[in-house]
């Protein structure tokens, strides 16, 4: 069947309601495999299906998931007729941060937003902005696809008449690791992601937490030494699922003042005390674990030596790496204890390599590498010993080629042949190949490029420069073909044998267009204007594909195609953009791009080179914006004069300069969403830079629980949201209930009685709080999205507790 067409259009709306949508982790966990959603390994299926949710969420997260499929759901390709109105897709967010702590698991929610037709944000009425037709055509059509599908697990979001919106995912986190979301329109219904259908993707990230010490193994080396340095964390060893949480570690007793710790868990032992030494190991939530090493003086390194320098040569196999040692001399008789450890100090050049223990002593103090080849350039290798003692290695790699070949980007014929018009100047590369056949890097290779010309009128000769070819000139004979030749070739030197290339050769053939008849049409097929009042717009960072056409002279008529007329037109530009021989517009940066449209035509009985000039605007467009403060804590009451000021801090990437458009697009009750509450706003208030929103309107009464969303549209579909909450009582500063707590490595303390920040719907009898800790202090406690703070090596630190209006205290916790 034909795929139905669907439409390039300009302009954005969202699928589905955008009721509440939460931007921070929230505790709300709806599990269930949704059946239109398959993973990679067809776990998930790929069916649409009826999920069935029962869930129970406390303040501890405690879930509970049925979940049925009933449904077989099969889903009609669409008819060859319909035509969608819409000119992409895009996901409400590009990453989700989830956590997994034992039973308790955090969710959030992701959308789709199909881009249609006529968008404006100001009559924007958050649901889906199609007919009945094209409502059905998407709810039936938009799938999703998880993979890996053991990261997290989804749902369908419920709406309060218990519908489905199949626009958006509940997401939960199920183990730890990285998923990857993907929403696409299956235009045949096949159940799989075609190359042409459209398309989005987001990256979800879930920490999952050690929550008891039976699931780390920690294990010392036997002996340690004095001013040895140790990663501490290459004796720990972690469930799979859990390997991005982050360690903090101290020494026991006596040790504690004379073994250094950095926060990347590096341990260098400044004395030996006669004793062992015991390190503790804490989670990010204070589960801890312990392990003792013997410690001895040893005999650290006098010297190090190495090979002063190597040269390696990708082009050359039997020199593409080689084998460093570096042999260590004791300061004493005897064993020499340290080890060597290797670094590179630009790993695009070459890498290091060893296969031994790096904490296991070789009695002959020999240690071995192997240095690789990467790419052209000099780096250094540095040996460096468990004491600290450190020799380089100069690494000189180059790229000798065995042969060298000519490469054109666009069609050809037959190998090193292709075939051009009259104006053309194609691109040639040179590419180099080893002695075993593989692609090399050029480097700085100087070439020598020689090009000879035949069949031109007054016998021109073409010309080459860094492999552009100029053959654009008129032919001798408009009926015959010209020809030019082209090679590159590297002179021989001391450093470099010569080497030339095959010969390219380039056939020229001319078509004769009528004179001012070439004209240029952008990607919906408009002609480009050349009122320079009325330019049209390209975008940085969106390529768009413009076309051209000229009437050639009438005895072409007959015996060309549309595609060779193409062809035979010459693009080109410059200014702040650049276009392909097919017409695919790049703009570089904001400001004027000067397209050129080159032909032949008899003007006057004499055939010329033309040109027909066009003047494009470029603009860099938003991709992202960037709120100063995206959370607010209001008053509940209808004496409230709450203002909310939300201003938008910068528009990204730098340049940028959209329209922007406000709408208050959902306000919520405790646990249930619901529909926009008709917030309105003083037009006057809303601009490019800020929003002015204004409670106490008289029309809405600001009940506490309830979480106000309002969304900033910039005018290329980017969206960034604020959250008003509104609570029962501001009651200024956070309530801190123990002002200077004292806990032991292992134990948590809440300090404040505030709650915890958390976005969703749930009626705040005081000002929800966010905690952070001071630059010193993350080495010593941690706090959780609840406010529990974990003590987790000796030491103080000053914790700050910021209520969602932007009042502060601080905590100073000491932990022993």
């Amino acid at each position: 069947m034909k795929n139905p067409v669907i439409k390039k259009l300009l302009a954005y709306v969202l699928v589905g309601a955008m009721t509440m949508s939460t931007p921070i982790t929230a505790a709300a966990a709806e599990n269930s495999v949704i059946a239109d959603a398959y993973a990679e390994d067809g776990s998930n299926g790929s069916h649409s299906g009826k999920n069935t949710n029962t869930n129970t969420n406390t303040d501890t997260n405690t879930n509970t998931d049925t979940n049925t499929n009933t449904d077989t759901g099969k889903v009609d390709p669409l008819p060859d007729d319909t035509v969608l109105d819409i000119m992409g897709l895009v996901l409400d967010k590009t990453e989700l941060t989830l956590e997994k702590d034992g039973e308790k698991a955090t969710s959030d929610r992701i959308q789709a937003r199909v881009l249609f037709t006529d968008y404006n944000p100001d009559d924007e009425v958050m649901v889906l902005a199609a007919d009945n037709k094209e409502r059905e055509v998407i709810n039936k059509n938009l799938k999703w696809r998880i993979e890996p599908a053991t990261v997290v697990s989804t749902a369908y979001y419920v709406n309060v008449d218990g519908s489905e919106d199949k626009s958006m995912l509940n997401v939960t986190a199920q183990n730890g690791g990285v998923a990857t979301i993907t929403a696409w329109i299956d235009v045949n219904a096949n159940g799989v992601q075609d190359e042409d259908e459209m398309s989005d993707s987001a990256t979800v990230t879930v920490k999952e937490y050690i929550s008891s010490a039976e699931q780390i193994e920690f294990k010392l080396p036997e002996t340690m030494y004095v001013k040895h340095t140790y990663n501490l964390n290459d004796f720990v060893t972690f469930p799979t699922s859990a390997k991005g949480e982050k360690l903090t570690f101290h020494a026991k007793g006596d040790y504690n003042k004379q073994a250094t710790i950095t926060s990347d868990g590096i341990l260098t032992i400044k004395k030996n005390l006669g004793q062992d030494i015991t390190i503790v190991a804490a989670t990010e939530k204070a589960v801890t674990i312990e392990a003792t090493a013997k410690v001895h003086d040893g005999n650290p390194a006098k010297a190090v030596s190495v090979d002063k320098a190597i040269t390696l040569d990708l082009g050359k196999e039997a020199n593409l790496n080689k084998v460093v040692k570096a042999t260590l001399t004791g300061k004493n008789s005897g064993v020499c204890t340290d080890v060597v450890s290797w670094t590179v100090k630009n790993s695009k050049i070459a890498t290091v390599e060893y296969a031994y223990d790096p904490y296991v002593i070789d009695e002959k103090g020999e240690y071995e590498a192997t240095i690789v080849a990467k790419d052209i350039g000099s780096t250094t290798v540095t040996a460096v010993t468990s004491s600290g003692k450190k020799a380089n290695i100069k690494v000189t790699v180059n790229a000798t080629p065995d042969r060298i070949e000519l490469s054109y980007a666009g069609t050809s014929t037959e190998e090193n042949k292709a075939t051009i018009y009259t104006g053309k100047k194609p691109q040639l590369s040179v590419v180099s190949y080893s002695d075993f056949n593989t692609v090399i890097p050029n480097g700085k290779t100087k070439y020598v490029w020689t090009a000879s010309a035949t069949g031109f009128e007054k016998n021109k000769k073409a010309t080459v420069k860094n492999g552009k070819v100029s053959p654009h000139y008129i032919l001798a004979n408009e009926d015959v073909p010209g020809t030019v030749k082209v090679t590159a070739e590297i002179k021989a030197s001391k450093t470099m044998p010569g080497k030339k290339s095959p010969e390219f050769e380039f056939t020229v053939k001319q078509m004769v267009f009528k004179e001012k008849s070439a004209k240029a049409f952008d990607e919906t097929g408009k002609a480009v204007s050349v009122d320079k009042k009325n330019l049209s717009k390209v975008c940085v960072g969106k390529p768009v594909n413009y076309s051209a056409t000229a009437t050639p002279e009438d005895k072409y008529l007959s015996v060309i195609s549309g595609e060779e007329i193409s062809e035979a037109l010459d693009w080109s530009a410059s200014g702040a953009g650049t276009v392909s021989d097919t017409g695919l517009i790049t703009a570089t940066k904001a400001g004027k791009i000067t397209l050129k449209i080159g032909y032949v035509a008899r003007v006057k009985g004499k055939l010329k080179l033309l040109t027909e000039k066009y003047t494009l605007e470029s603009k860099q467009k938003a991709t992202s914006l960037v709120l100063a403060n995206n959370v607010f804590a209001v008053k509940a009451g209808d004496k409230a004069a709450e203002k909310v000021t939300i201003k938008i801090k910068q528009q990204l990437p730098k340049g940028a300069k959209d329209t922007i458009s406000w709408k208050v697009v959902s306000g919520g009750a405790t646990v249930f969403d619901k529909a926009d509450m008709n917030i309105k706003y003083d037009k006057k208030t809303a601009n490019d830079k800020q929003l002015i929103l204004n409670l106490k309107s008289g029309k809405y009464k600001a009940e506490a629980g309830t979480v106000i969303k309002v969304g900033a549209f910039s005018d290329s579909g980017v969206v960034a949201y604020a959250y008003i909450y509104v609570i029962g009582d501001t009651t200024g500063k956070p309530v801190i209930t123990n002002a200077k707590p004292s806990i032991s490595v292992g134990q948590s303390v809440n300090v404040c009685s505030n709650p915890a920040l958390a976005v969703k719907n749930i009626a705040y009898d005081k000002e929800p709080v966010t905690y952070s800790i001071d630059k010193k202090g993350v080495s010593f406690v941690s706090v959780d999205s609840n406010g529990n703070i974990y003590g987790l090596a000796p030491g103080k630190a000053k914790v700050t507790v910021t209520s969602a209006s932007g009042k502060k205290a601080t905590v100073t916790v000491t932990v022993n």
